[in-house]
């Protein structure tokens, strides 16, 4: 028993939509058949009086003829008779056209309350989908629908229109159902936009914060770097080391220092005697070991380049940005997604409220 009821619940809730509009449907083709059955009594309405009126000329002729003849005459008497039978005949056809009538009224009205239900179920339709597609063809329904009721209210007496609840003269609830749907459009672009703005607002931020510990890695490193000198060694065989300290970008060079200077940065070990030719040599001058042969000599430089972090971190993000904009911009635009949002459900409550 329980099966059977869930069964039928689920069939009545399918067949909601399809059975509002076979009523719907219903009521147009009974709105229709009562318009046929007025315009068939008046047209033979019409027929008779034009009948009437072609006999009663008849009639008249028939009688100027008559005059001054004693005996009536057979086809006037005929005349007067169809006359007779004609003025009957419109009468009770008056009589059916005037119920015909009621009946269309009745029909209209019917077909009218049909309408409007049908206009508050697409509205709710309409509310239900969040498809632009969907959104789209069901108010072209609606504008269809509301013209058909627009027509059915003009076919009506004045004193049998139904009353609707309040819209104003100009104001048409799919209209503003469409402007409603058009806002929420440019909210979904604008939030696009702000979402996309705020994606590269995080990585100004995170390549700023890389920019500035990376500032304070190099600031750290060149405190050991002694002016960033270059230092040149070398080996002067039992004379220990000579030191060069050259500067970076200098056009000349001092000149080698002996490993008893007291000058040097570096001096190796104790040194027996002082070297042929003097202690002191130039950076040009090879020195030898008695004999012509030749002491090995190790050289060691600086080659770090010189690169500007800053500039490198422009050049690498494309050029520098200005976050302070950025936010500015991403401010306007949540600003302008939330007036969107109120103009479009002030719209939308505004379409419900006109809605009968």
């Amino acid at each position: 028993m329980t099966l059977r009821a869930l069964a039928l619940l689920a069939c009545l809730l399918l067949g909601a939509p399809a059975g509002a509009a076979s009523g719907l449907e219903q009521a147009r083709s009974k709105a229709q058949t009562a318009r046929v059955d007025v315009r068939t009594l008046r047209t033979q309405q019409q027929g008779l009086r034009d009948e009437l009126n072609g006999l009663a000329a008849r009639i008249e002729a028939l009688k100027a003829q008559r005059q001054g003849k004693l005996t009536p005459g057979g086809e006037l008497e005929s005349a007067l008779r169809r006359s007779q039978e004609l003025s009957g005949q419109l009468t009770g056809l008056a009589q059916s056209v005037s119920g015909a009538e009621g009946e269309v009224e009745r029909a209209h009205l019917a077909l009218h309350g049909a309408l409007s239900q049908e206009l508050t179920r697409l509205r709710s339709a309409w509310d239900a989908t969040t498809d632009r597609a969907e959104r789209a063809r069901l108010l072209e329904q609606m504008r269809s629908v509301r013209g058909e009721r627009e027509a059915v209210r003009a076919a009506l007496p004045a004193s049998q229109v139904p009353a609707l609840d309040g819209a104003a003269r100009g104001d048409d609830p799919e209209d503003l159902l469409a402007q409603a749907d058009a806002l929420r459009d440019t909210q979904d672009k604008v939030r696009q936009r702000l979402q996309a703005l705020k994606a590269r607002i995080t990585e100004v931020r995170e390549e700023r914060d890389l920019d500035r510990r990376m500032n304070d890695f190099l600031g750290e490193e060149s405190m050991f770097d002694d002016q960033d000198r270059r230092l040149r060694l070398r080996s002067a065989g039992d004379q220990g080391l000579q030191v060069a300290p050259t500067q970076r970008g200098s056009g000349s060079r001092t000149p080698w220092l002996s490993a008893g200077d007291s000058s040097a940065d570096y001096a190796g070990p104790p040194m027996t005697a002082d070297p042929p030719g003097g202690g002191e040599t130039t950076a040009g001058d090879d020195p030898s070991r008695p004999g012509g042969i030749v002491a090995p000599s190790v050289t060691a430089s600086d080659r770090r380049p010189q690169v500007d972090p800053v500039r490198a971190q422009a050049l690498a993000a494309g050029g520098p940005e200005d976050l302070t904009s950025l936010e500015q911009e991403a401010a306007k635009l949540e600003s302008l997604a939330r007036e969107l949002d109120g103009r479009a459900g002030a719209l939308e409550r505004k379409a419900k409220t006109l809605a009968p």
